[in-house]
């Protein structure tokens, strides 16, 4: 097993033991599986197979303090590929959500989310770290509406560093319809900053500008809770660059179910198409600046589950990916595969 693992896994393997004890006020869940990944290295062209052992970890706790709300969540994940060390790696993803009440019905928001990707071998890494600021207002049950500013900073690092920051400004509404049916929409205006990607003038100069992408973008999101739980959802989002590779719009479709097979046994069901058509095709396969770990991936998710008891799940998940690597235009698939077992506490 690669050397920085090890200690990774072994907290992992004593959180499921100590997980009986049931720490105070503390929810989350451990897992532990074995995964199949057709495209280990999401090639464009031959793909390579492999499989591995993944195991994770979700701790949360909430807080409260007269009119304020915190909410602590640590997460972790660690991979460990035998036949490709350069794939094994860990994740965290630690997380801060803080909410104020202003008035009975007003509240402010802050959300402070990290995800930090490592390789266990120096082949790369990837850092992203989100702050949002929102104001929700719910004059009644039935209604609800947010304005939210939301700032990312991101930093890849493969064999040079990219920077990205991107800027979002929007806002939401949530309309329940019925005791069943919910709706949502929401639009907002966009904005990246490349801040290592330095514009060419010919083939041999370049201007010293940073590459700048601007642009909106809107969804809707129909909810139905009953027996079942299903949704509808739909994005576009339309971005204008000072890049003649980087103008785009991208349309997004989801559809999404879960439903009680039988006592005990559960399936998740998601369906996904995303279109994303740039404006000049000329640059096809050129602009090799974009962000790997953007999640825009298509197609379909299976997930069944079953409940053996003690807050204890067995669960088989198949996932049919269809991303854009870093060259526009430029597609890889795969198919993910994971069987494993999980304990909520």
């Amino acid at each position: 097993m690669p050397t920085r693992l090890p200690f990774i896994f072994g907290l992992l393997v004593a959180g499921c033991y100590l997980t009986p004890l049931r720490l105070q006020g503390v929810d989350g869940q451990v897992k532990a599986a074995l995964y199949s990944d057709t495209n280990a290295f999401e090639a464009a062209g031959p793909a390579t197979w492999t499989f591995g052992v993944t195991m994770g970890a979700r701790l949360m706790q909430q807080l409260v303090y007269k009119r304020m709300t915190s909410n602590v969540v640590l997460a972790g994940q660690a991979v460990w590929d035998p036949a490709y060390e350069s794939e094994s790696k860990y994740i965290l993803n630690p997380s801060l959500r803080m909410s104020y009440l202003l008035a009975q019905d007003l509240s402010a928001t802050a959300d402070l989310v990290l995800f930090k990707k490592e390789y266990d071998k120096p082949i790369g890494a990837y850092l992203r770290t989100l702050v949002n600021l929102s104001v929700v207002y719910y004059p009644e049950d039935r209604f609800a509406i947010w304005l939210a500013h939301r700032r990312t900073e991101k930093v890849l690092r493969i064999e040079s560093r990219f920077r990205y920051s991107v800027e979002y400004t929007g806002v939401r509404f949530r309309v329940r319809l019925t005791d069943r049916y919910i709706t949502e929409a929401g639009f907002g205006q966009k904005s990246i900053l490349h801040r290592d990607v330095l514009l060419p003038v010919d083939s041999s100069v370049l201007s010293g500008r940073q590459r700048s992408d601007n642009g909106f973008q809107y969804n809707l999101h129909i909810r139905y809770t009953s027996g079942i739980i299903t949704g509808f959802k739909y994005g576009f989002e339309s971005i204008r660059s000072n890049s003649l590779a980087g103008d785009y719009n991208l349309t997004t479709l989801n559809i999404y179910m879960s439903v009680t097979l039988w006592e005990k046994s559960f399936a998740h069901v998601s369906l996904r198409r995303i279109d994303k058509r740039y404006r000049y095709t000329q640059f096809d396969g050129v602009d090799y600046f974009l962000d790997p770990e953007e999640p825009l991936q298509n197609l379909a998710d299976l997930r069944l589950e079953r409940d053996i008891g003690n807050g204890i799940f067995h669960y088989f998940q198949v996932s049919l990916l269809e991303n854009e690597t870093t060259l526009n235009r430029v597609y890889y698939n795969k198919v993910l595969a994971e069987f494993g077992i999980k304990r909520y506490f």
